[in-house]
């Protein structure tokens, strides 16, 4: 058979970034990855705003008001998971972002009951809600407020259970009951 009768040329389906696309779990996986690296390094908060702008470029034209939310419904999600799998006292009465921390507390305990449209209400009457960077400056200083409780705890001995401790991605469903949406 002669090769120039036969089109061999390979067709590659073109790269498209998690977080370009419309997958709510992808993106949230992709999040959390980057997350417990961070963590996991130590990383600074130079290595943090130079990662967000990373997700912000990575987002193109996707990126706006609701990837914002999904990473810090991420970031919430870590904390839990962390907290539960090593439970320690925390000073919940911390104010590293003035205001927020009574956002803070509230949309930790909707992600935490997997009350997804209480915590997207709580973020959409935030002051949070209008960014449309992940890496903007407000949201990296609600990020560290957020991961005060997992930096308070050794990594040593929790990945194991990490996981089963883990709260429910965001869904974008109202799956939860009505007493639990108004709490």
């Amino acid at each position: 058979m002669n090769k120039e009768s036969h089109d061999y040329a390979e067709v590659r389906p073109q790269f498209v970034h998690p977080l370009a696309r419309n997958d709510r779990y992808l993106i949230q996986e992709f999040m959390l990855t980057k997350i417990i690296l961070l963590v996991a390094r130590d990383a600074d908060e130079s290595e943090w705003a130079f990662e967000l702008e990373l997700m912000d470029t990575n987002l193109g034209d996707a990126r706006g008001r609701e990837h914002i939310f999904l990473f810090a419904y991420t970031v919430a999600r870590y904390c839990l998971a962390v907290a539960h799998a090593q439970p320690i006292e925390v000073d919940h009465n911390s104010t590293t972002t003035g205001a927020g921390s009574p956002f803070v507390n509230e949309f930790l305990v909707a992600v935490d009951a997997g009350a997804f449209i209480r915590a997207l209400s709580l973020w959409e009457t935030s002051g949070f809600s209008s960014e449309t960077d992940v890496s903007a400056p407000v949201i990296r200083r609600l990020t560290f407020e957020l991961l005060r409780v997992p930096a308070a705890i050794s990594s040593q001995g929790f990945a194991t259970s990490f996981a089963d401790f883990l709260p429910a991605p965001y869904s974008g469903q109202g799956s939860e009951t009505a007493s639990t949406a108004g709490s």
